[in-house]
């Protein structure tokens, strides 16, 4: 069973988690796309995915790694901005 939770904070276990998440998504997106597996075996992607490090050249890795940054430095933004604003964001 899956529960959503809003994060207030970015200090925590909860957020944590969440960097996991968005690291796995962006190498998943990013391998899936570089190599064109989207029609090819569940077996096949994720050899790409788990050994992303071996496929990818330094340029793309670091280009990878900066992404996956700026994916988490807009979380924690989107979190701060959450605190001091007051507002209610949805995100799906």
């Amino acid at each position: 069973m899956y529960t959503i939770e809003i994060l207030n904070n970015y200090n925590n276990d909860k957020f944590n988690q969440l960097k996991k998440i968005i690291k796995k998504f962006a190498i998943d997106v990013f391998m899936v796309q570089k190599f064109n597996l989207s029609n090819d075996s569940y077996n096949k992607k994720n050899k790409y995915i788990d050994n992303y490090t071996k496929y990818l050249s330094d340029e793309e890795f670091t280009f990878l790694k900066k992404d996956i940054n700026e994916r988490i430095d807009f979380a924690i933004n989107s979190i701060k901005s959450i605190s001091k604003d007051k507002q209610d964001f949805t995100y799906y």
